[in-house]
């Protein structure tokens, strides 16, 4: 029996995050490819890319160049859909990548000159 319920480890916490963001998805997704003539086209894409941005950034908090990568390609799918509901052009989706390729480069040669990646 866990005697932590009350106070989960930092561990558990994530975990939590993560099955409440599946069972989001699974159940906006369900929804989404039962009627599909309610819900707009693109809007799975959006849900889905604001819940990985959200669940990814409470597990950034604690570190990790994974995440970063894992809330890029979460603005990436989230953009997809707004594009698609909204009809605007792609250019803010290219813009995006290339802003966030600009940051992750930064972030990279920050850390190289830090010392933390050494051959």
């Amino acid at each position: 029996m866990n005697k932590n319920i009350n106070h989960p480890k930092p561990e558990q916490d994530l975990r939590i995050y993560s099955y409440i963001g599946l069972a989001l998805v699974t159940i906006y997704g369900a929804a989404y490819y039962l009627f599909p003539d309610t819900l707009p086209r693109g809007s799975f894409d959006i849900v889905l890319g604001v819940t990985l941005i959200v669940s990814e950034l409470l597990k950034a908090i604690k570190g990790g160049d994974y995440h970063f990568w894992m809330m890029v390609l979460a603005g990436w799918i989230t953009f997809s859909g707004i594009e698609k509901i909204s009809e605007i052009d792609s250019r803010i989706r290219s813009t995006f990548l290339m802003a966030m390729i600009v940051i992750l480069l930064v972030r990279f040669l920050y850390n190289a000159v830090k010392g933390k990646y050494e051959p």
